[in-house]
């Protein structure tokens, strides 16, 4: 299975679910949504490090496992 590295981001505004793409304020780009659906919490560890969903999108489908890295729980 492949690793994926991930950046752990601010909550954005719940606006964007709505919206199928358009720019980003401040000039920080353009934002484009690749998918829509819905997921569903298989597991989560008691210490909230890892956390598995089933994803149920018309494009992204199957298990998702989310780890905290050390360097994550570090900061």
């Amino acid at each position: 299975q492949p690793v994926v590295a991930a950046t752990q981001l601010p909550a954005h505004r719940l606006a964007w679910l709505d919206r199928l793409e358009g720019e980003v304020s401040g000039g920080r780009g353009f934002a484009r949504r690749v998918d829509c659906g819905s997921y569903v919490y298989l597991n989560t560890t008691s210490a909230n490090e890892e956390r598995v969903v089933e994803l149920t999108g018309e494009t992204l489908f199957g298990v998702l496992t989310i780890t905290r890295t050390e360097a994550f729980l570090s900061q």
